[in-house]
Parts: C-alpha cells; structure tokens; sequence
C-alpha cells in the first residue's frame, strides 16, 4: 500500500486503509475490483496531490456553523467526499481529454504527412482526383460479375469508368433542373445529385474533412468529460454548503483536480463548468 502524506487527514489515512483491505479480501470479482482500484487511487490522490495539502489545512481551519468540533468536521469532510466519490461510481478509466486529443492529434498528424508525400508523386497526385469515381466503378463492374454479366475488367484502372452503363453515360441521361427545389425532384435525380458529387471528391479532401472530423471529436469528448465531471461538481458543491454554509467552488475545482486526476488546463475548465468564484 503507498503511503498518503503526514499533512493528509489521520481519518483519510484510516479509511484509505479500509479500502484497500477491501480489495485484499477477494471478495469482488473481476470488474469490482476494476473499479475499487480507482476508488482507492482517487483516496491517494486526495492524500497526496500537492494541492491538496493547503485545500486541507484551510477547508479544516474554516469555521462551520453546522459543526461544533473539529474532529467532526474532519470526518464529515473526508467521509463526504468519499461519498462522492462512490456515488459516481467510476466505472472503466476514461481517457483525460488532453490523452484524447493527443490520440486524435496523431491521426491528423499522419493525414498531413500523406497528403505531403502524395503531392511530391506525380502518379499519385493525379489518382486523388480519379479514386472514388474509379472505386465506384471497380464497385459496379464486381457486382455485376456477381449477378452474371461476365463484364471485364481493363488493365488500365483508369478506363473503368469507360465501361458500358458507367455512372457518367447514366448521369448524362437525367434532366437535372437545380432550379428545382429539392423534394419536388424525382428520386433518382435526387440520387443522380448524391453520385454526381460523390463521384467529383477527391482523395485531398476526402482527408481534409477527416482530419477536421478528428478536431470535432476531440472538442466533443472535452464539452462531454466538463458535463460528466460536473456530477462529482454537484455532490462536492452540496457538501461544501451542507457543511461551511457556501459552495466554495474554488476548493471543488481542487479537489475534483485530484479526484479526477487532471492537470491545470483541465482545471481551468473544471472551474469554468462550475462558475468558479475565488474562495476567500
């Protein structure tokens, strides 16, 4: 068991030693024990992080109306937070948002570096303006093999879209009014639409729209981890008042820093997410 500071609270220190003998027991099975592990690294944390140190000293010296000792306010204070803790649950670790948007970060990483090595290649530069259109014939041709037309396929990838019935004769052939408003066209010049700009992509921004899907995800999982965190926000403001009478949202913001093991820029939106105001 790794020991928790001197400065920590001697009641955090016993219960901190209440779960790990827990986890010892062998009473819980596999997926328990997943998430009794990261109770029990939260209780370090809070026992530990440096930050903590100071949100102890001053949260243990602030008077409490609703406490009359301070052994009792220590107790409601530890064993409230710990409440807060279980209450959430945890469940399987989460990636912080900064580890996401590092993982997604790799991914745009290698776009730009394909797209870096395809414009120093002539032949390969020339393919990012034929490829889909080219895959959507190779598509058509394996199809109709499959349905019994025996159609061939040429050497030269290229001429694909050559091939009888291919998707420019077919589209030549639908009277396309883009004057018409669009529910009032037939379907299939709804769907020549779909094929004409399917068939107009190119591989270039095909990658370029990746790469900003990858950015959009990366905010999402951060608006979505603020929300998530703001439930553990909610129990600590509740306790905070329950005991000193005040949200202190500033000791939240520290303390769910460490719960949640987040650095400062994570934080920083944590105390955004909780209308953060100094605690004096």
């Amino acid at each position: 068991m790794k020991p928790l500071q001197s400065w920590s609270p001697n009641y955090l220190h016993k219960l901190y030693k209440h779960e790990v003998d827990k986890l010892a027991h062998g009473e819980l099975n596999l997926k328990q024990k997943e998430v009794q592990k990261r109770k029990i690294e939260a209780l370090y944390r809070l026992g530990t992080h440096q930050d903590m140190k100071e949100v102890w000293t001053k949260l243990l010296d602030r008077d409490a109306d609703a406490i009359k000792y301070s052994v009792e306010k220590e107790l409601a204070l530890v064993d409230g937070i710990h409440g807060c803790i279980w209450r959430e649950a945890f469940g399987e670790k989460r990636a912080t948002p900064k580890d996401k948007n590092d993982q997604l970060g790799e991914v745009n990483k290698a776009i730009n570096e394909l797209q870096r090595v395809i414009k120093k290649s002539g032949e390969a530069s020339d393919e990012t303006h034929l490829i889909v259109e080219t895959l959507l014939h190779k598509k058509n041709l394996e199809y109709r093999n499959q349905r019994g037309e025996n159609k061939s396929f040429p050497e030269n990838p290229s001429w694909l879209k050559l091939n009888e019935g291919s998707a420019t004769q077919e589209l030549s052939q639908l009277a396309f009014d883009e004057h018409m408003p669009w529910l009032d066209r037939f379907p299939a010049q709804r769907l020549g639409w779909w094929t004409r700009e399917a068939m107009a992509l190119n591989l270039t921004e095909i990658l370029n729209y990746y790469s900003e899907r990858m950015d959009y995800h990366s905010q999402v999982y951060d608006t979505h981890y603020a929300m998530e965190s703001s439930k553990i926000r909610e129990g600590l403001s509740w306790l905070m008042n329950q005991i000193y009478g005040k949200d202190l949202n500033e000791y939240v913001a520290r303390i769910m820093n460490a719960i949640l093991d987040v650095d400062s820029w994570d934080k920083d939106k944590v105390r955004k997410n909780g209308s953060y105001k100094k605690a004096k």
